[in-house]
């Protein structure tokens, strides 16, 4: 499996680098959730380029060298240490640091490496903004499936057995299921053990409930709520072949994020599955945006599946 770690080294503030390192990826949390024995991994930091800002720096302070070599030399020497940890879980790796902006930078990067899967990785000392930013873009833009790791969330919601709970949102449409089923195949999942939560959120649009007949948007609601039933029977037997046991369905009314994150405080789930986009033009534009209001906030690891 290739895949792509990309880490923002400006989160941590530590001067420690192993310290710092620590803070920006848990690589045991990595591992849980993917299987890094002989993968290949590719470290990525994007240094955004800020000339106003680096000038304003230079003019208030006493730079041995340029600030630029300074960033560098400091990114390296995490990535270096990132790669060590990585490395002892059996995985190739190699890293870069590249500039310019972000977002797409990690796309290119993906798509240059033919890449499986792009992995953004959140510390506890992130800047929301910028993460926001650079994540909700790539879970949209991305060429392959994108997880948001969230760092701790392994270990904190692993039941007494040690098995996952992962809450997957579906859209009802054939492109969401097969997005989804081709991510799981990614994951370090113990078809014994992992807990797959399918859920399917009936939501009629608050502008078509206002200028519809309430007993138009009933039934349309109740021709929804049974399609989706019919669906998550369907996805529920298409991953029983595959070998999964423990699989439940959740179907409901409502705003789906909303209901998602419900779902996922109740039964204490660890990751959460999410299609990147639906079957047509309508369903792609609705599922990016709930896409980005799960990726927001979800307080666990989140997988954006892309077919």
């Amino acid at each position: 499996m290739k895949i792509l770690l990309a880490i923002d080294v400006a989160q941590s503030t530590n001067k420690d680098e192993a310290k710092a390192a620590r803070e920006l990826v848990n690589i045991k949390s990595l591992a849980k959730l993917l299987p890094l024995d002989k993968s290949q991994v590719t470290l990525l930091y994007v240094k955004e380029e800020l000339p106003s800002f680096e000038q304003v720096l230079k003019a208030q302070a006493d730079f041995p060298e340029d600030l630029t070599h300074v960033v560098e030399r400091r990114a390296g020497k995490i990535l270096d240490i990132l790669k060590k940890g990585v490395e002892q879980e059996g995985a190739s790796v190699n890293s870069e640091i590249v500039s310019g902006p972000p977002a797409q930078l990690i796309e290119t990067v993906a798509r240059d490496l033919g890449a499986d899967v792009v992995v953004l990785a959140q510390s506890k000392h992130h800047d929301s903004i910028f993460l926001s930013r650079v994540s909700h873009h790539v879970a949209r833009h991305s060429p392959v499936s994108t997880i948001l790791l969230r760092e701790g969330a392994d270990e904190d919601s692993l039941d007494k057995t040690g098995a996952k709970t992962v809450v997957i949102g579906l859209d009802g449409s054939k492109n969401c299921k097969e997005s989804v089923i081709k991510a799981l195949k990614l994951l370090n999942l113990d078809k014994e053990k992992t807990n797959l939560i399918l859920t399917y959120v009936v939501n009629v649009s608050k502008i078509i409930a206002s200028v519809t007949p309430f007993s138009f948007v009933t039934a349309m609601q109740e021709n929804l709520m049974m399609e989706g039933e019919v669906f998550l029977a369907d996805t529920q037997k298409e991953l029983s072949t595959l070998g999964y046991k423990k699989l439940s369905i959740h179907l409901k009314a409502g705003r789906p994020d909303a209901e998602i994150i419900k779902l996922l405080d109740e039964k204490g789930g660890n990751l959460v599955v999410i299609g990147a986009q639906g079957g047509g033009a309508i369903k792609h534009f609705l599922m990016g945006h709930i896409c980005e209001r799960v990726i927001s906030q979800a307080p666990v690891s989140t997988l954006v599946a892309r077919g």
